[in-house]
C-alpha cells in the first residue's frame, strides 16, 4: 500500500509583490478575493474623504464670503455689480479647474494602484487559482538559481500541512 501524503501548498512572494502588499496594507488572502472589487476598494482609498470634505467646505466658504462681500460693495457702489459678477464667474472657472486637476490626479493614482494590484494578483493568484497550480518552478530557478532551492529547503516545513508562504 503506498503512503498517502498531502500535497504541499506554497505561495512564492517576490520582493516587488511584497512591496505592493505593504504599500496598500494587504495580506495574501486579500488577493484571493475578486480582483475588480479589491482594486475598486483601494482606488476609493486613494482620494481621502478629508480632501473631498475640504473641497466642499472651501467652496461653500467661498460662496458665503463672496455673497457678504458683494452685498457690502453694492451698498457702497452699486455700479460695481457687473464687475463683481464677472469676478465671481472667473472664480468659479478657476475653482472648476482646480477640482478637475484634483480629479485627474486621483484618476492617475487609481490607474497606478490598479496596475500594481493587478500585477500582485496575477503573481499570487493567477487566473484565480492557487499559484502552485498554475506556475512552474523553472522560472524561479532561472531567476534565482540555486539560492532558490536553498531558501525553499530552509523555509518550507515538510511536516506542516497548512498553506505556506516563501518570501523571496
Amino acid at each position: 500500500m503506498p503512503v498517502v501524503y498531502p500535497r504541499k501548498n506554497l505561495t512564492i512572494i517576490e520582493s516587488t509583490v511584497a512591496r505592493i502588499l505593504k504599500k496598500y496594507g494587504l495580506e495574501i488572502p486579500d488577493l484571493w478575493t475578486q480582483p475588480d472589487g479589491l482594486i475598486a476598494e483601494i482606488a476609493k482609498k486613494q482620494v481621502p474623504a478629508a480632501l473631498e470634505a475640504a473641497l466642499l467646505q472651501a467652496h461653500g466658504g467661498l460662496e458665503e464670503n463672496f455673497q457678504s462681500l458683494k452685498a457690502e460693495v453694492i451698498t457702497f457702489e452699486p455700479t460695481l455689480k457687473g464687475s463683481l459678477d464677472l469676478a465671481r464667474s472667473k472664480m468659479d472657472q478657476q475653482w472648476k479647474f482646480v477640482e478637475k486637476k484634483i480629479r485627474q490626479a486621483a484618476a492617475k493614482r487609481n490607474e497606478t494602484a490598479g496596475r500594481q494590484l493587478r500585477k500582485a494578483i496575477d503573481n499570487v493568484y493567477p487566473s484565480q487559482r492557487l499559484q502552485e497550480r498554475v506556475f512552474n518552478i523553472l522560472p524561479y530557478l532561472v531567476k534565482y538559481g540555486s539560492a532558490f532551492l536553498e531558501k525553499l529547503d530552509q523555509t518550507v516545513d515538510i511536516d506542516e500541512h497548512d498553506h505556506q508562504v516563501l518570501l523571496m
